[in-house]
């Protein structure tokens, strides 16, 4: 069972403690939790936790963990807090572009495929999508072979027990050299998020993502009004 409360609020940050009662972590793995692609199990890729510090950092934050053996694990998350009262949020007004185009989304998480294919969709584009690497070169074959196009891919990076983005981005470029592709992940501090074009991609999209973020990197390279 895990719990998590706000323990400590200030000034200056606030506290939130998350405790699992598990087994605990070993002290020689304790160190490395947090290191991308460091896994304990057999099909796990290593980039949970690495996503969750990757978004805490970007939000001038810190995490801490301490664990003892048959006794559980507490991690520690320290943000930056405010004695301003929150401000209701401004809805975001998104105007429907006068020219669409047809987008392919792979992502391993069904609730984003399906809630970024809504909303594009409401936008005026058509939205085909995949769960995997594999089922995107499919699409893409199918979609070249009827001779119609994709105009652009949105590819989750990596995907726990298939193939993602950075497995197929080299293939896409061999039959699709000039679609625009652009690498999407949780974990910011991949080397692909900073620097998208030199491993093959057009830009990077960092999650989680609003729906604006991602009309602005769609009108920046579909050029739609």
């Amino acid at each position: 069972m895990t719990k998590g409360r706000i323990v400590q609020r200030s000034s200056l940050r606030s506290q939130l403690s998350v405790t699992g009662n598990r087994t605990g972590i070993p002290p020689n793995i304790l160190p490395h939790v947090f290191d991308p692609f460091f896994t304990t199990k057999q099909n796990g890729i290593g980039l949970g936790l690495a996503m969750v510090y990757s978004i805490i950092k970007k939000h001038d934050g810190c995490i801490d963990v301490e664990s003892k053996i048959n006794l559980g694990t507490t991690f520690h998350i320290f943000l930056p807090a405010s004695k301003k009262q929150p401000q209701e949020r401004k809805k975001i007004s998104v105007e429907k572009p006068t020219r669409a185009g047809r987008i392919l989304i792979m992502d391993d998480e069904a609730s984003i495929r399906e809630t970024t294919e809504k909303l594009l969709e409401s936008m005026g584009f058509e939205v085909l999508t995949s769960e995997n690497g594999e089922a995107a070169l499919n699409i893409l074959t199918e979609v070249n072979d009827r001779g119609l196009k994709i105009d652009a891919v949105i590819l989750e990076l990596t995907v726990p027990g298939g193939m993602g983005g950075k497995d197929i981005i080299s293939d896409i470029r061999k039959t699709n050299p000039n679609i625009i592709i652009i690498a999407s992940s949780g974990y910011s501090e991949d080397p692909v998020m900073s620097n998208p074009g030199s491993f093959g991609f057009t830009d990077s999209l960092a999650k989680p993502y609003r729906i604006n973020q991602l009309l602005e990197i769609l009108s920046k390279h579909l050029n739609f009004n």
